[in-house]
Formats: C-alpha cells, sequence, structure tokens
C-alpha cells in the first residue's frame, strides 16, 4: 500500500504562500490598529484639555480667552493661578491631574532619553513651543506666546480668526508621547491645512500621532481639516465637509 505525503518542495511553496500573504496584511492590520487607537486617544486628551478649562472656570473664574501673560520656560515649572501667573503654565499646572512640565521643544527627551523628541510638522513650526505631559503619556505643545486666546461671546470660530488673532493660540496633542512616529495626521488627498472649507479624508496610510489644535475661550477643538476629519471620522476614512464658519466642529 502506497502512502503519499507533500514534498519538499510542496511544503516549500505553501509556507512561501503563507509568509507573502503575513507580509502584506499585518502590516494593514497594524496600521488600522493604530489608527483606532490614536484617535480614541485624540479624544481623550481633548476632552483632559476641556476639563481643565472648565476647572479653572470654576476655580478662578478664568478661560484661555482670559490668560494675559506669555509662557516662559523658567517659570512654567513652577507657575500658579494662584500666584497672579495667568498664563497656559499656570491653567495647566492648576488644573491637569497627574501631569508634568517637559520643557521647551529641543529640550524634551526622546522615546530613547538619548536624542530629543522631534516633531514631523507639516502645518506650521514648532521650534519655541513648550510642552506638558499628561498622566496617560500624552503630550500637549503650545506657543509660548499663547495669550488672550478668545473669539467673543456668541461668535464662532473662523478661518479669519484662527490665522490672524489666534495664530499663537495654536498648538498640538501627540497621544503617545514621545513614541514614535511622532508623525502629524494629514490627508490623504488633499492639502492638509488651518480649518478649510474643504472636504479632507484622512487613511490609516495618512493617520499620524500627532494632532494639531485651538485653544480659545473655554475650549480647545482641531486646529487642521485633517485633525477635524479624524476626530468626526473615528476609524480615519470617513470623510466630511467643513463650512467656513467650522459649523461641524464637535463641542468636546
Amino acid at each position: 500500500m502506497k502512502k503519499f505525503g507533500f514534498t519538499m518542495a510542496e511544503v516549500l511553496i505553501t509556507i512561501g504562500i503563507i509568509g507573502v500573504v503575513a507580509a502584506i496584511t499585518i502590516p494593514l492590520l497594524m496600521q488600522n490598529s493604530n489608527s483606532k487607537k490614536f484617535t480614541t486617544q485624540f479624544k481623550k486628551s481633548l476632552s483632559t484639555l476641556n476639563q481643565a478649562a472648565i476647572g479653572a472656570q470654576a476655580q478662578y473664574d478664568l478661560d484661555y480667552s482670559l490668560l494675559t501673560q506669555i509662557n516662559d520656560d523658567a517659570t512654567c515649572k513652577s507657575n500658579t493661578l494662584a500666584g497672579g501667573q495667568y498664563n497656559f503654565c499656570g491653567l495647566f499646572n492648576n488644573t491637569l491631574a497627574g501631569h508634568t512640565y517637559l520643557g521647551k521643544y529641543g529640550n524634551v527627551k526622546g522615546a530613547n532619553l538619548f536624542s530629543p523628541y522631534s516633531a514631523d510638522m507639516k502645518s506650521f513650526s514648532v521650534e519655541n513651543f513648550l510642552f506638558f505631559s499628561f498622566a496617560d503619556g500624552a503630550i500637549v505643545a503650545f506657543n509660548p506666546n499663547a495669550k488672550n486666546c478668545g473669539i467673543g461671546v456668541g461668535q464662532t470660530l473662523t478661518n479669519e480668526k484662527l490665522t490672524n488673532n489666534l495664530a499663537n493660540c495654536i498648538g498640538f496633542i501627540d497621544v503617545n508621547g514621545t513614541t514614535p512616529p511622532n508623525k502629524e495626521v494629514q490627508c490623504a488627498e488633499v492639502p492638509t491645512i488651518i480649518v478649510a472649507n474643504k472636504t479632507c479624508r484622512v487613511t490609516n496610510g495618512s493617520m499620524g500621532d500627532i494632532f494639531p489644535v485651538v485653544f480659545h475661550d473655554g475650549a480647545v477643538e482641531p486646529a487642521t481639516n485633517a485633525s477635524l476629519a479624524a476626530f468626526l471620522g473615528g476609524n480615519g476614512k470617513e470623510e466630511y465637509e467643513l463650512t467656513e464658519e467650522v459649523s461641524k466642529t464637535p463641542s468636546v
């Protein structure tokens, strides 16, 4: 009675096919997983910053529009609202639970602690930005010249305000801290710009862990069409249409 089995060549071919399929599908699965994770962390970080503004309003009757002083690296390590330091550092030092002041860009240590943190930003320069970390390891960065970040009672957030009187009030959140890729979320097909009335589609390939935001009044919101699309899409795939008055900007 003859016994039949696979030859060595057949086994090697099968293993090779499995390897090719795995090499194609595993990176795609990882990208999809990272997109969902980054979006979820972004929403959580936005909520944390908005809660900080609520805390400042409740305790000190202040919000981002009433912060009248610029931020200095030397004093940000201990600034307090109670001490009259009405700036971003004072607000974060008093309202962010488990926060740590990391310093200014270029001095923040990277993931391996031997090289400086580097943010791959396309929308604006961050060379002088200051950094705080949240309790979960996320990072929020802001312009040291940020102050008076308000648009007025009853007014809407427009492109003109974002590019003029709120220009210094735009920062970013790196949802996984200094861990790579340290890359700004981008639109897949159209340019990524500070909030504009154009459709933006964020895909797994254009997703990043850095999301530009704008601080104003008692709120923190997505500041680019890409970060807003990622926020609204949830899985990084949905499209949205942003009007001139940013009417679809979510409240968080």
